[in-house]
């Protein structure tokens, strides 16, 4: 799929000979100048925002917010669920006041709260905490809380949504692990590729071939059990459609940026 050849912002190709940046999940190009006039480049994200864009990393302002695919009431909703996570309304929320919220609304709805809630509420908080920050910023609330959103829709419509870029990226993931580009996956195609991808990986990590090959397998069951759930006659056989279609959701989860805190 080809970028655009003029900016998004200015429709100018070229201004003072400086560069175009690409957004990974659309055709839009960007100029830096302009992204500094959309807000993107601040509280120093620019070298690392401008560096992902140039090595097709980076999703533009308009699909990296993916609350646009919300409808009016679902976005009404996450707002008022926000102002009551906040409640020292600065705009942030910690874990503290996500804990105590959330166990509030427990105890609203007459439900119990457990050692098994509050370690499945601090996880849930860590998750969406993306730039490790300690705490939730609304932009990162907003994301995490939209793709549940469109969970609930059908798998068709969320195929639609979906970008010639994004299938074009996804079809490329699924031919890594197609070893005969036969169209399908089969399990042994997916266990052949997750453990020559797991033994470099773990490899990396421990530097000791015992414990590679005691941890190697249960990775590797794992991810092949995972993939092969999107397999919908349970045949052994994944197909493209089908790959495609049960992971749609995913590869729009994948949209927003992240700016890691140095």
């Amino acid at each position: 799929v080809q970028a655009d050849t003029i900016c998004a912002v200015c429709n100018v190709y070229n201004v003072s000979n400086s560069e175009l940046y690409p957004c990974r999940i659309c055709t839009r190009v960007y100029h830096e100048q302009c992204l500094n006039k959309l807000g993107e480049c601040k509280e120093g994200a620019t070298p690392e925002l401008l560096y992902n864009a140039k090595n097709f990393r980076w999703s533009c302002p308009k699909c990296e917010n993916i609350h646009f695919l919300l409808y009016e009431d679902e976005m009404q909703e996450l707002i008022d669920n926000f102002d009551q996570l906040d409640i020292d309304q600065d705009s942030t929320v910690t874990l503290e006041e996500y804990m105590k919220a959330t166990k509030a609304q427990y105890e609203k709805e007459g439900e119990s709260w457990s050692d098994v809630e509050e370690k499945y509420h601090q996880e849930k908080f860590r998750l969406m905490d993306k730039n490790s920050s300690g705490t939730l910023d609304w932009w990162e609330f907003l994301n995490a809380e939209a793709v549940k959103k469109l969970a609930k829709r059908d798998k068709e419509t969320l195929l639609s949504m979906l970008t010639n870029r994004e299938i074009e990226r996804a079809r490329d993931a699924f031919q890594t692990i197609d070893l005969d580009k036969d169209g399908v996956i089969t399990v042994v195609e997916a266990k052949r590729t997750f453990s020559h991808w797991f033994s470099k990986l773990l490899g990396k990590h421990y530097w000791n071939v015992d414990k590679v090959e005691q941890e190697l397998p249960g990775h590797v069951e794992y991810h092949i059990h995972y993939l092969m759930l999107s397999d919908g006659d349970r045949k052994g056989i994944l197909t493209w459609d089908e790959y495609l279609l049960d992971n749609a959701l995913y590869f729009i989860s994948c949209r927003p940026n992240v700016v890691q805190n140095h």
